[in-house]
């Protein structure tokens, strides 16, 4: 069965938040059963901090489609981005693989690696202090509404900062080195471009978003593809 990989759905942040949250769970509806396994890379949440006790109510329902994906036989792995870095135990309990650090994992024959893509461009101090231990510790010291507020203002921040058309020549030159260690595929979310390039056997995919692109990878029968859902794909086929 397939493979899918999807990236940058920023739930939390109020654009498009219906629309984008009534999308990914028609999507997981629709691969639930057909799916062997799903790829997260990054950025599901806007924002997401792990309380021991606490989870924000309002991902309760996409927390539960994934559980759902899960109990019907998909493996599902998360690699963090740079606005969820902290995911961590409760979704060990999902059944949901976290992974901190890009993948290098084989699937059908081919040799992908896998990342968010921000660890791959330039250095980011505010991504330094945010993982810092210390940080995190006083982080948990605080109310979880308050800790929310903080967090979007830390997002909008990052958000400023990340917009740069450019990039992604910097995230295919990074590439291009992968395919040169045996990589044959390199998959990147963090940049909210789809972009799909195949060359010499070697194929490079930016995932999008789920703000306005609604796009997504695939993986099926040892070819890579990029697709984009829409409304007419909830009980059609998907367009490549």
């Amino acid at each position: 069965m397939p493979v899918y990989f999807i990236s940058d759905q920023h739930l939390g942040e109020s654009k498009n938040e219906d629309k984008k949250k009534r999308y990914l769970i028609s999507f997981l509806d629709k691969i639930k059963g057909n799916c062997d396994a799903l790829f997260i890379v990054g950025d599901l949440f806007d924002f997401y901090f792990e309380y021991k006790t606490q989870i924000r109510k309002e991902y309760y329902d996409i927390i539960y489609k994934l559980y759902e994906l899960r109990k019907a036989g998909t493996e599902i792995h998360y690699i963090t981005g740079n606005h969820d870095f902290w995911v961590g135990d409760f979704f060990n309990q999902l059944g949901v693989k976290v992974h901190k650090e890009p993948l290098d994992i084989t699937l059908q024959g081919r040799r992908l690696f896998i990342a968010h893509g921000d660890d791959c461009l330039a250095f980011d101090p505010l991504k330094i202090i945010l993982r810092n231990k210390l940080s995190i510790v006083l982080f948990y010291l605080i109310h979880p509404d308050i800790a929310v507020l903080i967090g979007k203002l830390i997002s909008r921040l990052s958000r400023k900062m990340e917009r740069d058309d450019t990039k992604w020549k910097k995230l295919l030159s990074f590439a291009k080195d992968k395919f040169k260690e045996g990589f044959t595929d390199a998959i990147f979310g963090h940049l909210h471009q789809p972009i799909y390039l195949e060359n010499g056997g070697n194929t490079f995919l930016l995932l999008g978003d789920w703000i306005t692109h609604f796009s997504y990878g695939k993986l099926d029968g040892g070819k890579l593809s990029l697709h984009f859902f829409n409304t007419s794909d909830i009980h059609h086929t998907t367009k490549s």
